[in-house]
């Protein structure tokens, strides 16, 4: 059974739920906000993953994680989400991929961790896993969502690539090894 994360109480805000509350209305016409906000509700269709601001459910066969998953569901503004913007991914995969090489130059990243990353961002550059790119084109935060939605789906990609299961961070995390020694104002203006 699937069921938005817009109908489950713990995110309603408005104490309704179901189709017919104002708040399900208000987003009804946003196909990018229902295309990737589902969750499926048996155990094996989601994963669980953790940050600061707490514990949410992410559809097992995504390579986003949590935080491009709360993106999505606070900033749904024109249902038009960056996997439409296929020369913004790539040149996204582009800079991960330089930092990745000057990080492993530096000694920072290991030969594995660099590996990985550096075919997850090929594989973006061929153009795979441009679905992954969820994160509507308008959002608050300068572009701190988009990049971690790049910083997701490579970390997913490059665990997949390692032998391990999308969320294991502990072996390649999106923040500490994808986007190691940059910020959203060094990735995104570039």
């Amino acid at each position: 059974m699937i069921m938005p994360l817009l109908h489950r109480p713990a995110f309603n805000s408005i104490g309704q739920d179901g189709v017919g509350s104002p708040l399900f209305a208000a987003f009804r016409h946003c196909p990018c906000l229902f295309e990737t906000s589902f969750i499926m509700s048996s155990p094996a269709s989601s994963r669980i993953e953790k940050d600061l601001l707490g514990v949410l459910e992410v559809p097992a066969n995504a390579y986003y994680g949590i935080q491009t998953l709360r993106a999505v569901n606070n900033f749904h503004l024109s249902g038009v989400p960056l996997s439409h913007y296929p020369k913004l991914v790539v040149a996204l995969a582009m800079v991960k991929q330089a930092a990745a090489d000057a990080n492993h130059q530096l000694g920072h990243l290991n030969d594995k961790k660099h590996a990985a990353i550096s075919e997850a961002c090929a594989r973006l550059i061929r153009g795979d896993f441009h679905d992954q790119f969820v994160v509507d084109m308008i959002q608050g935060g300068a572009g701190t969502s988009t990049n971690m939605n790049a910083n997701e789906v490579i970390a997913n990609i490059a665990l997949e690539t390692m032998g391990f299961e999308k969320g294991e961070y502990k072996h390649l995390h999106p923040n500490n090894d994808v986007n190691m020694a940059q910020s959203t104002n060094d990735a995104y203006p570039t």
